[in-house]
């Protein structure tokens, strides 16, 4: 994998651990450029302002799991499992939001339990400006 271009910002996460009701903690980054994203805490902080945008899968082995994106502790958006493949259930979302670099985005299960492997989280930050369409032989 090469460097990523300064100034960009992007993490994804995946569950190291079956985990139940509460704030989700991805313990496993795959990626963290611009180190956002805390396996500590399973919070993630954009450290500049700008427009964001964060997917999630959540699977289970009960129906019904439901976790929600938080922002500051406002729950923004909620995803709940339907059954997908037996034994197991999935849900899936997506949100994109604009935030400040006090801001703490965090994934809330409110109720089921979630297995590893399968449930992660993914966040980056949308460039607009020129350079990200500027190629190098121009």
């Amino acid at each position: 994998m090469c460097d990523a271009p300064e100034g960009q910002i992007g993490f994804h996460a995946v569950l190291d651990r079956d985990q139940g009701s509460g704030l989700l903690v991805f313990g496993s980054v795959v990626t963290n450029v611009g180190q956002g994203y805390d396996p500590l805490t399973g919070y993630f902080s954009p450290r500049t302002n700008g427009t964001f945008v964060f997917t999630w899968n959540l699977e289970s082995n009960t129906p019904s799991a439901a976790a929600t994106l938080e922002v500051n502790g406002e729950e923004i958006t909620s995803t709940q499992t339907q059954m997908s493949t037996y034994p197991y259930y999935s849900g899936s979302s997506f949100a994109i939001l604009n935030l400040n670099p006090e801001d703490i985005v965090g994934l809330r299960l409110l109720n089921g339990t979630v297995n590893k492997a399968f449930t992660m989280f993914n966040g980056w930050r949308q460039n607009l400006g020129r350079e990200a369409f500027t190629f190098p032989y121009q």
